[in-house]
């Protein structure tokens, strides 16, 4: 099992007290500190499905009007890094539309005979392979991209994770989009022919399994279908019929999750009209949203409300810039299953925009790879709190925010978010054992204290004397 490496920061003085000098002795055990965090282990909230990227790099350089290949000697270390440094465990795999088209135009857009700008015009134009959609031809799907995305990223990634005991959720996820009158969508519309959107998710898994043999675990109907041309409630609700039975009919049956919009707000109709339709309330898994446009607490909760009255899971699965504070709120009031800010890496090419998990230095050859802007802090919950784990309820005194987990080994976790300087507190509830604590200032600055043995019916101290996160870790 490959170990995850630990940052240490000799230059800083220590961030955390962990009663006494780090030496992993047992601390004194009198009475805990004004300030506490309670954990109630018996109190259960969601179980954790996994922490998930796009797979996206720069390949597709905006600015250049151009495929950008320095991702392709990096690719490989990239998502090694967010495996062991991150903590990712989850993939989103799309699967864009129109690769159901006589023409392979993302080769031509690799090999530099497309411009970036044709190919995102052309990417969600599609022709359909011929008029049955239960008589597939081969020579109507252009699997290039496809292919690309799973031999440069997925591969490397399942191959990270399996190399720490670990499997890759993977979830396919339809993509359609429109954002202008420029982006062309040929003669075919599979938001209005469910039977042949069947066909095309149907062709994809084949594609995956045959080639890669990989089973995906989850499949998410569309991405952000309020920005497409066709896909709406209603449409959602049929297609997800008609490609679950086509899916099931080949023995594929995995999660679905819908219906994933760009805004809260439109989740939540899109959701009710979705549902509407007869048959999917037995077949959705997950109720997605995404958290652009306006973001309000009160939608986090309508969502949560709607999803549980349903008997389902939530999944915010989408957010640009998204920090630890908006991962914690999805955790404990959306109550969500999984989540994901959005891509793998830039570069120093591109803008650190916070979108990313990983920023590549391009002149930096000996130690290229590190942390984009929220990925240090996203870490302390990611690479702690791994599939299977179960969140339970963490009440806090003072000015700071908890969050607790048991993970499927029974080890626990706490996650206490500062926003300033708290003090010493003690976090009680957890089971006797050794425990450790990492913290990451709101500054990126990381500190890690050694292991201390806790007895029955004791308490972790803690001492944390600016805004940041910390973790305290159940270890062997």
């Amino acid at each position: 099992m490959r170990a995850i490496p630990v940052v240490r920061t000799a230059t800083i003085a220590l961030l955390v007290a962990c009663g006494g000098e780090p030496t992993g002795a047992p601390g004194p055990q009198g009475a805990p500190p004004a300030q506490q965090i309670v954990v109630d282990g018996a109190v259960r909230h969601q179980t954790i499905d996994g922490w998930a990227t796009h797979l996206r790099m720069w390949e597709e350089d905006k600015a250049g009007d151009r495929y950008d290949p320095t991702i392709e000697p990096y690719a490989a270390r990239v998502f090694e890094f967010l495996v062991d440094s991150v903590g990712i465990n989850a993939v989103r795999l799309e699967i864009p539309s129109g690769m159901e088209n006589p023409t392979n135009r993302w080769t031509a857009f690799r090999e530099g005979r497309l411009s970036y700008s044709a190919w995102q015009k052309t990417r969600f134009e599609k022709i359909n392979d011929n008029g049955d959609p239960n008589a597939l031809n081969a020579a109507g799907f252009q699997f290039a991209n496809l292919d690309f995305r799973v031999e440069y990223m997925l591969a490397p990634l399942r191959q990270a994770l399996e190399a720490r005991g670990e499997k890759l959720h993977v979830n396919v996820n339809y993509t359609d989009f429109r954002w202008d009158a420029t982006i062309e969508q040929g003669s075919l519309s599979h938001a209005s022919t469910p039977s042949e959107f069947a066909e095309f998710v149907h062709a994809s898994f084949v594609r995956l399994r045959d080639r890669y043999g990989i089973v995906p675990d989850a499949f998410e109907v569309v991405l952000e279908p309020d920005n497409t041309a066709g896909w709406r409630g209603a449409n959602i609700g049929r297609g997800l019929i008609a490609a679950t039975d086509r899916l099931r009919a080949s023995g594929f049956t995995p999660e679905v999750i819908a219906p994933s919009n760009s805004t809260m707000e439109g989740a939540i109709s899109y959701f009710d009209e979705m549902m509407a339709v007869p048959g999917v309330a037995s077949r959705v898994r997950s109720f997605a949203y995404h958290r652009y446009g306006t973001e309000r607490s009160s939608d986090v909760a309508t969502i949560r409300a709607r999803a549980q009255a349903a008997g389902l899971k939530t999944a915010m699965l989408e957010k640009v810039d998204a920090g630890i504070d908006v991962l914690l709120e999805d955790l404990t009031v959306g109550n969500v299953s999984a989540w994901q800010q959005w891509a793998a890496a830039s570069s120093t090419k591109t803008s650190d925009n916070g979108g990313y998990y990983a920023r590549v230095d391009l002149s930096n050859s000996t130690k290229p790879i590190g942390m984009a802007k929220h990925s240090a802090q996203l870490a302390q919950v990611f690479r702690f709190v791994r599939r299977g784990a179960v969140r339970v309820d963490a009440t806090s005194t003072g000015d700071k925010q908890s969050v607790a987990f048991i993970n499927a080994d029974g080890r626990y976790v706490v996650i206490v978010r500062t926003r300033g300087a708290v003090g010493e507190f003690g976090v009680l509830g957890l089971p006797a054992g050794r425990y450790g604590q990492r913290f990451v200032s709101d500054d990126r600055r990381t500190e890690s204290i050694a292991p201390m043995e806790i007895p029955a019916n004791g308490f972790v101290p803690a001492n944390v004397k600016e805004a940041g996160v910390l973790t305290i870790y159940g270890v062997p």
